[in-house]
């Protein structure tokens, strides 16, 4: 690579001059970026072998020293990354954004669990703990709504409004899957609309009937046979 290139360069002017350089090298590497400065070896037919050993081993020592420094700053750095994570996602969990809390703690989980297992204990830990805590709030959110959508349907159905009861009951249908307690709470109160309905037509159509019967009475008082009996002949239907 051209880090391992750099590092056993002839010249020492075409080396990494600062263990810094070379740790900023290797972090470039691991995120695939270029390096800081490019460099390529050129081909030499002559061996100075006394030279080239020299530097190499001088190479190596520098190398170590910057891998060292590069391990030391990585796991700092990785102790920081994974601590912000889960102090944001704790703050996140208070303010119910569940989703961004996970997708924090997975990206930590996911990046440093193969080389610091220890480090994302606490991330994993808390992952655990944001699942259990959403479902308990998604639960207790889905018993509210279908409880406020039933109290409106049976108001609705009180008022003879029962098809906008029934679209009231359709609108939460969705979160009885799973959950048997409030299926059985959205069908006992579909029943009760539908139990409305009925009492509502039983009681208009004998309101209809009883108003045809008096107009058809009066009418034959009058001797308006044909018209009485046209009044009765519109409500024979609703017997």
């Amino acid at each position: 690579s051209q880090v391992v290139d750099r590092l056993l360069a002839k010249k020492p002017d075409d080396r990494h001059q600062k263990p810094a350089e070379l740790i900023e090298d290797l972090n470039r590497a691991e995120r695939g970026e270029v390096p800081l400065k490019l460099y390529k070896p050129k081909k030499s037919r002559k061996h100075h072998w006394g030279t080239t050993i020299g530097a190499v081993a001088a190479t190596l020592v520098v190398a170590a020293a910057a891998f060292i420094g590069y391990q030391y700053h990585k796991s700092g750095n990785a102790e920081t990354v994974v601590s912000e994570a889960v102090s944001d996602a704790r703050q996140l969990m208070v303010e119910r954004d569940y989703k961004q809390a996970k997708d924090k703690l997975d990206q930590v989980i996911a990046d440093y669990s193969s080389d610091h297992p220890k480090l994302v204990e606490e991330a994993e830990q808390l992952r655990d703990e944001l699942l259990t805590e959403q479902k308990r709030h998604l639960e207790t959110a889905a018993r509210s709504q279908v409880e406020s959508a039933v109290r409106e349907a049976k108001r609705l159905a009180s008022a003879g409004k029962h098809a906008e009861a029934e679209a009231k009951l359709a609108d939460v249908q969705s979160l009885r899957a799973g959950r048997p307690e409030l299926a059985a709470m959205l069908s006992e109160c579909r029943d009760a609309v539908d139990q409305s309905r009925a009492a509502h037509e039983k009681a208009s159509a004998k309101a209809k009937v009883e108003s045809a019967v008096r107009e058809a009475t009066r009418l034959s008082g009058k001797r308006q046979f044909d018209k009485a009996e046209a009044a009765l002949r519109a409500v024979a239907g609703l017997r």
